[in-house]
């Protein structure tokens, strides 16, 4: 319906508790995150054990597409300078 509105794409990312656990403690919310991820276009999973946990649900995972999560450690290291700030690394 959104994308309808909008017209534009409905791109959902899951993460963990929301479709491995929530749906599972309450029956509303197991229809409504089923019926979100239904009506969604795309739907990034940030593991393949999401997409498991997704097709379980009866979506189609033919719109999944997992992209982890990450960080490039070439660029990000905030740790290390804060260690070396504090005299703790040298």
């Amino acid at each position: 319906m959104f994308s309808k509105i909008t017209r534009r794409p409905v791109i959902i990312t899951t993460h963990g508790g929301d479709v491995k656990t929530y749906p599972r403690e309450r029956k509303i919310w197991k229809l409504l995150t089923v019926l979100a991820l239904l009506k969604a276009d795309k739907i990034v999973a940030v593991s393949n054990d999401l997409k498991k946990a997704i097709r379980e649900l009866g979506v189609d995972v033919e719109k999944v597409e997992v992209i982890p999560n990450g960080v490039d450690i070439t660029l990000f290291h905030p740790i290390a300078n804060w260690l070396l700030q504090e005299g703790i690394w040298s």
